[in-house]
C-alpha cells in the first residue's frame, strides 16, 4: 500500500522532527512537511496532502489550526494527543473537525508507532 502524504503540525522543531522521521519509518505516511500549527493553513493549502496529522496538545492554536483547515480546505486530520491531554481536551479536537484521536506516542517506541497503523484515514481527495 502506497504512503499516504501527510502534513505534521507539531509545536517545537527538535520533536517535530523526531516524530515526523518516526511516522515515515512506520511506511505507513509520507511526510510533506513538518509544521508548526501556527502555519497549519498555509502549507495544507500549498502541499494539498490526504491527511494531517497534528500532535494535540490543547492549547488554543492546535484547536485554531483544525478550525482554519476544516473551514478553509477540509482535510481529515488525526489528533496524537499529548500524553499530559485529557480527554475533554481531545474531544473539543474531535468537535472542531479532527476525525480520531489517538494517543501520541511516547519516544521513539516502534510499537507505539505501530499501533498507529490502521489509524491513518485514507482515500482523501488531493
Amino acid at each position: 500500500m502506497k504512503p499516504v502524504d501527510a502534513v505534521l503540525l507539531c509545536p517545537g522543531d527538535p520533536v517535530r522532527r523526531a516524530l515526523a522521521r518516526s511516522l515515515e519509518r512506520e511506511g505507513e505516511l509520507r511526510i510533506l512537511a513538518a509544521v508548526d500549527p501556527r502555519e497549519a493553513l498555509a502549507e495544507v493549502t500549498r502541499l494539498k496532502p490526504e491527511v494531517v496529522v497534528l500532535l494535540f496538545d490543547g492549547s488554543a492554536s492546535a484547536l485554531a489550526a483544525i478550525q482554519d483547515v476544516m473551514a478553509s480546505r477540509p482535510t481529515p486530520i488525526l489528533l496524537l494527543r499529548a500524553h499530559s491531554v485529557g480527554l475533554e481536551a481531545a474531544s473539543r479536537g474531535l468537535e472542531s473537525g479532527a476525525v480520531d484521536v489517538a494517543l501520541a506516542p511516547a519516544g521513539d517506541d516502534p510499537e507505539a508507532f505501530a499501533a498507529l497503523r490502521g489509524r491513518i484515514p485514507r482515500g482523501a481527495p488531493p
